[in-house]
């Protein structure tokens, strides 16, 4: 992007000190997102990609960061292609099989979401392992295993049903209290925000437990293929939570119900 406002600064004549000088007086151009649009597609018809920038597949050359190829870097891409169109024709007839299952998770940077497909966990656990990526996955499922018990264990003691009672609790005492002009009780609404701040307080452990899992496969593991992680199904909300009447709740409700009618609702 440094490139590109590097251009934007000789084109409108702007003069600048330092990088952080540069940074501000691009950013206060006019129609910036335009302008951006204009010198990369100008950029691109200049021979971006050809003089400045040489991608591989176009490259003559042996020179990389860590030492010399023996083969043209066009060679090499070219011949990676190749070899990744055919493991790709592979997979796809593993999954068209069956033995491969995909499913599809939803991912989010900030607030926006985007949907992904990916191979699921069982299926590769039990694929062939003379496969890299499958021996790659099994690698890390090993060292995940212990903190896959922690979560299943907070998923095991699950208490929707106990939340749901107290909403129900909340929901009634507020219907009576309206209909009497006045409190007739406590509402709950203290433990209610003592749960919610409990469950904050979870949710922020396991968000410190999610960064080790992360942390530990990259320091334990050699791999080529990274495990996809997706945590939103063991964040513990209750926001959705419905109020729930059983027992003496449920009974209270439909004695108010059929002794008020519509005012109770």
């Amino acid at each position: 992007m440094f490139n590109f406002a590097y251009k934007l600064a000789e084109k409108h004549d702007i003069e600048f000190e330092d990088l952080k000088d540069l940074r501000e007086k691009v950013s206060a151009l006019p129609n910036l997102h335009i302008e951006i649009e204009t010198i990369i597609r100008e950029s691109i018809e200049d021979g971006l990609f050809i003089d400045e920038y040489t991608p591989l597949c176009n490259s003559e050359t042996y020179d990389t960061h860590e030492g010399r190829t023996k083969l043209k870097h066009k060679t090499i891409m070219s011949r990676w292609i190749k070899a990744k169109e055919k493991m790709t024709a592979e997979i796809q007839g593993h999954i068209d099989k069956g033995d491969l299952v995909i499913e599809e998770k939803t991912t989010s940077i900030f607030s926006i979401e985007e949907k992904t497909k990916v191979i699921t966990g069982s299926s590769l656990y039990y694929f062939d392992d003379s496969y890299t990526f499958v021996q790659d996955y099994k690698k890390q499922v090993a060292i995940l295993e212990h903190y896959g018990f922690m979560f299943l264990a907070i998923h095991n003691n699950d208490i929707s049903e106990s939340y749901g009672q107290m909403l129900a609790f909340k929901d009634a005492i507020k219907k009576l209290s309206n209909i009497v002009g006045e409190e007739v009780s406590p509402s709950g609404e203290r433990h209610l925000n003592e749960v919610g701040e409990k469950i904050q307080h979870l949710n922020n452990m396991l968000t410190g437990i999610r960064d080790r899992m992360g942390e530990a496969v990259y320091m334990n593991t050699d791999i080529d293929f990274s495990i996809e992680m997706f945590f939103k199904e063991f964040t513990v909300d209750y926001s959705d939570t419905k109020p729930v009447y059983v027992n003496g709740l449920k009974y209270f409700n439909n004695q108010a119900e059929e002794f008020l009618g519509d005012e109770w609702k």
